[in-house]
C-alpha cells in the first residue's frame, strides 16, 4: 500500500514535466508552422488529429462553453454516444451515466441501438441526452432525432 502510494507520489514531477513539453510543443508548431493558408488548392489536410496538434479545436471550445452553460441540465439518468466524457466533465447529480452505440464492439456500452431504428431502443428511460458531432453523420437525421426524443422521459410515454 505504502509502496504504490510512494510509487504514485514520484510519477507526478514526471506527468506535470510531460503536460509542460506537450504544450510548449504545441506552442511551438503554431508559431513555427503555421498553416499556409494561400496554398488552399492542396489536398494534404493542415492537421492529420484533428486540431488536437495545434491546441484545442475550435468546435470544442464551443461545445464545452454550451455544456458549461447548461450544466444544471445534465443530471438525472444521462446518455452519450459511444462515451461518456462531457458527462463526467459536465453532470451535475447523474444518478446513472450511460453510453448508447450502435454495436456490441464497445464494451463500455450499456445501450446497444441504432438511433434510427426506434426498435432498438429503449424508451421513457433518460433524463437528459448529450448529443455532438453524431447527427451530421447520420443520413436519416431526422429518424435519429426522433430516436433520441423517444429514449427522453418527457416525451409523454415515458416512466
Amino acid at each position: 500500500m505504502l509502496g504504490s502510494t510512494l510509487r504514485t507520489i514520484l510519477r507526478l514531477p514526471w506527468r506535470i514535466f510531460n503536460r509542460c513539453k506537450l504544450k510548449a510543443l504545441q506552442h511551438y508548431n503554431r508559431l513555427c508552422h503555421p498553416p499556409k493558408w494561400h496554398n488552399l488548392r492542396s489536398t494534404k489536410p493542415i492537421s492529420r488529429v484533428f486540431g488536437f496538434d495545434r491546441g484545442t479545436p475550435i468546435d470544442r471550445i464551443y461545445t464545452n462553453d454550451f455544456l458549461q452553460a447548461n450544466a444544471h441540465f445534465i443530471q438525472g439518468r444521462v446518455c452519450e454516444i459511444a462515451e461518456n466524457t462531457y458527462t463526467k466533465a459536465f453532470g451535475n447529480n447523474v444518478t446513472q451515466s450511460e453510453i448508447l452505440h450502435y454495436t456490441a464492439d464497445n464494451k463500455n456500452a450499456t445501450i446497444i441501438g441504432d438511433l434510427t431504428q426506434h426498435s432498438t431502443l429503449p424508451q421513457g428511460i433518460l433524463d437528459c441526452f448529450i448529443c455532438t458531432v453524431t447527427l451530421n453523420f447520420i443520413y436519416d437525421y431526422k429518424a435519429a432525432i426522433k430516436g433520441i426524443y423517444l429514449m427522453l422521459k418527457s416525451n409523454g410515454g415515458g416512466a
